[in-house]
């Protein structure tokens, strides 16, 4: 998983915060036992102090993700020079390991270790650690880190991350000796991740150039709008229709059913389907420009690539919820994974430019990134829209909705199209609006 750039995220005027996604990386389960000699350089009593963030309240997927962009880009061990954060411009943390874990919380500034318990309180039992809690040395000013979850059912092996030491930077380690004596810590402004909903849709709506777009039910009943018609309403039984893709200049398009089975129309291949193995529905499809290959993503997260799709990873661990997107990048060699909390994973030449976002009231259903790949936008059920990159935020959260927003795509330029259960198109900067189907099944 790739770690994003310092992006300011583009947001909705709903009073949403400013949050980076809380993208929770793979390497829990990877750490490897380290000697107490390998691990830390320790910490100063005063030190460069920096200009953090000052996160008012911050929850723990929120925590994790901050995190892991210090933890992806092994960010050197320097006492003596300030990083600058991945989420807001103009500020910054100490790179070691007290100023790691003030990034992480969002504080507004680079604390020394003796000074966490006055924004922390202490755990009366290391098996109530949770994700985004911290530890610290016996003495109280030597060293900190992160921790990142439980290895087994007992709460007995656990996973850190932190500031380890000039030769190590930014790291992951198991727990062991040399944690002897570090006392658990959590802080007084973490709150708990949202609520998971469920996420049901239809195979939702796709811009075909700027002044066309084509709708598709659970059902595979296809709506052309300016668009070629060339087949739909499969033979499905007790399957539907999870989602759809277009091919290169409209000649052509796939549907995707909620067991991976593909249906081709038009000039589109059929390359495989029916991924095996897989935990959930598979929920979303993406498909790379040159039109042969094509990638499908399991509501746990299980991605299946075909013709000349590559595979870039998959599986992520610590997501806090199911999967409900896949897009590709413009490039065909890489794509990001959404879950309805809006955490976004990013593979192969897909860069992370942000999600989780907070004040969300309804779900995350959908991503559409932007013609260049340098940004995306985030649609919830209610029709909050989130950009992240260069992706801007022209409108969203309309009013009169009939039912829930159930899919958002950009357009070659500026603009975006969102469309709900039943059909009913909302279009903001420069997508048009073309009408809305009738005698439907939900979108």
């Amino acid at each position: 998983m790739r770690s994003f750039r310092s992006n300011t995220l583009q947001r909705a005027p709903q009073g949403a915060a400013r949050r980076i996604a809380a993208v929770v990386v793979t390497a829990l389960l990877t750490a490897v036992p380290v000697t107490i000699s390998q691990v830390v350089t320790a910490a100063p009593a005063s030190a460069l102090s920096c200009s953090g963030v000052g996160l008012p309240s911050i929850t723990r997927d929120h925590v994790m993700a901050r995190a892991n962009t210090w933890l992806t880009r092994h960010v050197p061990y320097n006492q003596g020079s300030c990083y600058t954060d991945a989420e807001y411009a103009g500020k910054s943390y100490r790179q070691d390991c007290s100023g790691y874990v003030s990034m992480a919380w969002g504080l507004s500034t680079s604390l020394v270790v003796s000074q966490f318990p006055s924004y922390a309180t202490k755990l009366a039992s290391r098996a109530d650690l949770q994700p985004g809690d911290a530890l610290i040395s016996p003495d109280g000013t030597s060293h900190m880190v992160l921790f990142a979850g439980w290895k087994d059912s007992s709460h007995t092996t656990f996973t850190v991350w932190h500031e380890a030491n000039t030769a190590r930077g930014t790291v992951t380690d198991s727990s062991g000796s040399w944690l002897n004596g570090y006392t658990s810590w959590r802080y007084n402004r973490i709150t708990s991740s949202p609520q998971v909903e469920t996420v049901d849709n239809g195979g939702g709506t796709r811009m075909i150039g700027s002044a066309a777009y084509m709708d598709v039910s659970r059902l595979g009943q296809v709506y052309a709008w300016n668009s070629r018609y060339l087949g739909g309403s499969p033979a499905l039984g007790a399957d539907h229709i999870t989602d759809a893709k277009v091919t290169t200049g409209d000649n052509g398009y796939w549907l995707l059913s909620q067991t991976g089975n593909i249906y081709a129309y038009g000039n589109a291949p059929y390359l495989g389907g029916g991924g095996s193995g897989h935990t959930g529905d598979l929920v979303a499809l993406a498909a790379t420009p040159s039109g042969q290959g094509y990638a499908m993503v399991s509501a746990s997260g299980q991605v299946y690539a075909y013709g000349d799709a590559g595979y870039y990873g998959g599986s992520p661990t610590g997501y806090g919820a199911p999967f409900v997107d896949i897009e590709m990048t413009p490039s065909g060699h890489g794509y990001w994974l959404l879950t309805s909390l809006g955490q976004v994973y990013a593979y192969g030449d897909a860069t992370y430019y942000g999600g989780s976002p907070t004040g969300f009231s309804r779900a995350i259903v959908a991503m559409s990134p932007t013609p260049t790949g340098l940004g995306y936008v985030l649609v919830s059920k209610a029709g909050q829209v989130y950009a992240y990159g260069d992706a801007q935020y022209k409108g969203g959260s309309p009013a009169g909705i009939s039912s829930e927003i159930s899919d958002i795509s950009h357009t070659p330029g500026s603009g975006y199209v969102m469309v709900s259960k039943t059909g009913q198109h909302y279009a903001y900067g420069d997508a048009p609006f073309i009408g809305n189907p009738t005698g439907a099944a939900d979108f």
